[in-house]
């Protein structure tokens, strides 16, 4: 005789076998929670399925694998992962696969892959009308391949992923991209930590980053711009230009430290056969750390796009370094500010400029113009014209 459960009441999952069978059947707001004794992980032989729930996924701590192409595909459902990791060991798998649907990924959870954790793929007409919530101490991470990817034939105006990256959370890729943003979405990040070969690649959305740590580690690689992926050069925020995709390119940084270890941190760049036009609309940054490999610029655009940078002047502040020497900007800043001598974009007006003596040997000392002054007085006052002399000095 099957258990009967109150809607909002916790499942118990005993076993991998009664997963599936207790999903489909949770009620609204029930939380299926894994109780089972066996050992960790949980490896599940088929890809688990979310469909059409409201629920929460409590993983007691343990961790869902499997060697599957997907290991839980969540589709027009709202489900909060607590508690445990999502793993997929395929060597092209996913580990959560995103459709229309709202997720939660909670404090305590983990998304782990060997090739893509967070995938958001296309499921009517270029549309899919999802929320990702990755909350402060979540982790993301992928080996092989990114850490999130939103899929590039997601090319609808309104019906996108929209994803909050809260505060404290990671998102790693040790092999590539951390993220991916190939499809029309909005990516909003806060002062979370975004780590890869490369930081951040994208081909199309809206992306927002308030106080972001973005950091690439990878060596660096010449740009190969192509449909169907994205090759990591080892910047920290990757652009590319390529009519395959959706382009409209909008990005907004608010703070935050953006790092190369061998490249540089801004590098956009067309693919062959399109030169006349950049897909990046916007770039407009009001604070932040940039700093570039020794020896590299921290922007490295297309003439299109360096059109639109210098017409637009849209940084308004922050620190632009090569290794720990001063990148000149200065094309790219809003007008009426400028670079101090450490790099940082300030406001000429204001307490920022602290002025400072001239070279000695270009500036005789103070005691020798007061003499030269005071030589020159005693000799006009001879000629009767000490009064005149005197009230310009005074």
């Amino acid at each position: 005789m099957p258990n009967v459960y109150a809607a909002g009441s916790e499942k118990p999952v005993s076993s991998i076998d009664s997963l599936q069978n207790t999903i489909d059947t949770a009620g609204e707001g029930d939380i299926v929670k894994f109780t089972m004794d066996s050992g960790d992980p949980v490896t599940a032989n088929t890809t688990i399925t979310i469909n059409g729930k409201d629920i929460t996924l409590d993983l007691g701590g343990k961790t869902l694998t499997s060697s599957q192409n997907i290991t839980l595909t969540v589709t027009n459902s709202t489900v909060n992962i607590i508690n445990g990791t999502i793993d997929n060991t395929n060597a092209t798998g996913i580990a959560l696969n995103i459709k229309e649907s709202t997720v939660e990924v909670g404090t305590n959870a983990k998304v782990n892959a060997t090739y893509t954790a967070i995938n958001f793929p296309e499921v009517n007409s270029g549309k899919n009308k999802s929320s990702l919530t990755i909350k402060s101490g979540a982790v993301v991470s992928a080996t092989n391949n990114v850490g999130l990817t939103v899929n590039g034939l997601i090319k609808d105006a309104v019906s996108i992923p929209e994803i909050n990256i809260e505060d404290g959370a990671f998102v790693k890729c040790e092999n590539d991209f951390a993220i991916y943003q190939a499809g029309n979405s909005k990516i909003t990040i806060g002062k979370a930590t975004i780590e890869g070969e490369s930081g951040i690649g994208t081909k199309a959305g809206n992306l927002v980053l308030n106080g972001t740590t973005v950091k690439a580690t990878g060596a660096i690689e010449e740009a190969s711009p192509r449909s169907g992926g994205m090759t990591s050069t080892g910047a920290t925020i990757q652009m590319e230009t390529n009519n395959a995709y959706n382009g409209n390119i909008d990005i907004e940084i608010n703070g935050g430290t953006y790092t190369s270890k061998s490249n540089v941190v801004f590098l956009e760049y067309p693919k062959e056969g399109v030169s006349d036009a950049s897909a990046v609309s916007r770039l407009h940054i009001t604070e932040g750390t940039f700093q570039a490999a020794d020896g590299k610029e921290v922007f490295d655009v297309s003439v299109p796009f360096d059109k639109i940078l210098t017409k637009e002047k849209s940084i308004e502040g922050g620190t632009f370094l090569s290794g720990d020497t001063p990148a000149d900007i200065s094309l790219y800043i809003k007008e009426g500010l400028q670079q101090d001598k450490n790099g940082k974009v300030i406001n000429p007006t204001s307490a920022d400029i602290v002025d400072t003596p001239k070279e000695d040997a270009k500036n005789p000392d103070t005691a020798d113009i007061n003499l030269l002054m005071l030589i020159s007085l005693i000799t006009l006052s001879g000629l009767g014209l000490g009064y005149t002399v005197r009230k310009r000095f005074n």
